[in-house]
């Protein structure tokens, strides 16, 4: 199983995001939960992507290379 990950870097409004894409196909974006990186995805992103999707893997706002604003409002998410 190969893991060609590639690392990309995206600005979004401001806030500097980190990701993993592995893949062709059909889309798949896996989220990480608290205290997490898209590291932990990494068994599942080569399987996922040898079967046909394209795998997309970011580090959430605060975590890992994504940015860490210090405001706390930065965090908050309109539902």
């Amino acid at each position: 199983m190969t893991t060609n990950w590639q690392h990309w870097y995206v600005d979004l409004d401001g806030l500097r995001m980190h990701y993993v894409e592995q893949g062709d196909g059909y889309p798949v974006i896996l989220c990480h939960g608290w205290p997490e990186i898209w590291y932990s995805w990494h068994r599942q992103i080569p399987v996922l992507a040898n079967a046909g999707f394209r795998i997309i893997a970011p580090d959430m706002r605060g975590y890992g290379e994504t940015d860490k604003p210090s405001d706390v409002e930065a965090y908050y998410i309109t539902i």
